[in-house]
């Protein structure tokens, strides 16, 4: 490996060429990183992105070429973000929903369900099972679906210290 050569102070001033503003926009911090490291050019883990800039355009002799900066064969292609179709304004509750739809959509496979204990929650406020962290809507009946490592029988007994402790307001169906 090569020795690590000291930053210049002039960094503002190499920031205002169009060379560096060219890898600038080009490559993110993790390409310049992986560059330097797949050829052997030492860098400080306390570099920021100009600094990296600098021992780039350095170890491409960039510092005083006119050419434009292009991606080498080395050098991973720039990460580009996705683009996304333009919205149509819907009502609040359709943004809602999608929102919704999409965190359901996106979440992981989910365990197998063992048990199912439906509550009929007849008080005026809503309550949360800790257990499996459910919540039953006020006047509402819920279904508690009991995955693997829950017991049921936990569940019933939570629900029944719950009627001890606030009034009978949830009914186990």
């Amino acid at each position: 490996m090569t020795d690590i050569k000291e930053v210049p102070n002039n960094l503002d001033a190499l920031a205002s060429t169009d060379e560096y503003k060219k890898v600038d926009d080009t490559f993110t911090v993790k390409q310049l990183e992986k560059y330097l490291t797949d050829n052997e050019i030492e860098y400080l883990s306390a570099d920021n992105k100009p600094e990296l800039i600098w021992r780039y355009m350095d170890a491409q002799g960039l510092l005083d070429a006119d050419e434009p900066v292009t991606p080498t064969d080395d050098m991973p292609a720039p990460v580009e973000p996705p683009v996304e179709p333009p919205v149509e304004p819907t009502s609040r509750f359709q943004r809602r929903f999608d929102k919704r739809s999409q965190q359901t959509a996106h979440k992981p496979a989910t365990k197998a369900v063992l048990n199912r204990v439906s509550v009929h929650n007849v008080g005026s406020f809503n309550v949360l099972e800790p257990s499996t962290t459910t919540l039953m809507l006020a006047g509402k009946v819920t279904n508690i679906e009991i995955v693997a490592g829950k017991s049921k029988a936990k569940v019933i007994a939570n629900i029944e210290q719950f009627n001890k402790t606030r009034g009978k307001i949830l009914k186990i169906i």
